[in-house]
């Protein structure tokens, strides 16, 4: 990538690869982490927006990480102060995190529990005063949807009946919940919501 200039490396990360739609997230992510490309926000609200497009049905789960380090990014410039640039495109990037993660592979969802953990925990962190309602809205809607897998949530009359817990869609209910318990979301969006509502540091929460 040396010697491209910012449009050069956006239009090579959304070139056409052998798969179908596929981003080469690799070389977007230097849009954000570049020192040459630090200040050229109008250009990162573009891109985000271009990935949310290009991904009208989720996210794949390999993919993840990538959208990860963007959503912090994001986060983080409306957390400086940046509201009027950044808080539609982090409330898009929330909905489209809100959508089922795609997989690849069959074995996607298996091999990479760990993806979707911290993309869980990164979405918690939105959970904070300077980020919009909206957006901390829009981070709750994904966080109940992926908590309820999706509207595969067994009924409380089902999660007694054994027969009831075998197959694909009460399968991926307890994954899912297992996969919240162990990024520590719940726990750090109940953390940030107690610091919101009682105005003390997070720091003081903690023996809360």
């Amino acid at each position: 990538m040396v010697g491209l200039n910012p449009a050069e490396m956006l239009e090579r990360s959304f070139s056409p690869r052998p798969a179908a739609n596929e981003v080469a997230y690799e070389k977007l992510v230097l849009l954000f982490t570049s020192a040459h490309c630090a200040d050229l926000h109008d250009r990162h609200v573009g891109v985000v927006e271009r990935v949310c497009r290009v991904n009208p049905n989720g996210f794949a789960i390999r993919d993840l990480p990538h959208i990860e380090r963007i959503l912090r990014f994001v986060t983080d410039k409306v957390c400086e102060g940046k509201v009027e640039l950044f808080s539609d495109c982090l409330c898009k990037l929330l909905r489209t995190l809100a959508l089922p993660f795609a997989r690849r592979t069959a074995t996607d969802e298996f091999k990479m529990l760990n993806n979707i953990s911290s993309m869980c925990h990164a979405v918690s962190q939105t959970f904070r005063p300077e980020v919009p309602n909206e957006a901390q809205i829009a981070a709750a809607e994904m966080l109940s949807e992926f908590a309820c897998a999706y509207g595969a949530r067994p009924s409380v009359m089902d999660q007694d009946d054994e027969d009831s817990q075998v197959g694909p869609a009460p399968r991926l209910y307890h994954t899912n919940q297992g996969l919240l318990e162990r990024s520590g979301a719940v726990q750090d969006t109940v953390r940030l919501g107690l610091a919101q509502a009682f105005g003390k540091p997070e720091s003081e929460q903690d023996g809360a």
